[in-house]
């Protein structure tokens, strides 16, 4: 984890059936964002959109944006990480959630 933080590295995290799987890590947060962008749009057409943020509800509003052509407005959550799952993936941490079309 110090070494992480040291170079700067996110990792980027898919829990499918209730397992977390490490899927790739990103060397500053910008990258990390732009390549959950490709990941999602790369999962289109999609029925519906969550958003989960700890600490960080602007970058939630504007990863929101970035993703908000894929589907209806009315369709993408936006919500909060409860306390028990905030404190152990701690502060500035963002997720996607989301059902596919297909």
């Amino acid at each position: 984890a110090f070494l992480g933080s040291l170079l700067n590295i996110k990792p980027l995290l898919m829990i499918k059936d209730g397992e977390a799987h490490p899927l790739e890590r990103a060397r500053t947060r910008e990258r990390g964002l732009r390549r959950l962008v490709e990941i999602v749009r790369g999962s289109a057409p999609l029925k519906s959109l969550s958003i989960i943020y700890s600490t960080t509800p602007d970058e939630a509003e504007s990863l929101k944006e970035r993703l908000k052509d894929l589907v209806p407005d009315d369709q993408i959550v936006m919500s909060r990480f409860g306390p028990v799952v905030g404190t152990y993936i701690g502060p500035g941490a963002l997720g996607v959630g989301l059902t596919s079309s297909s």
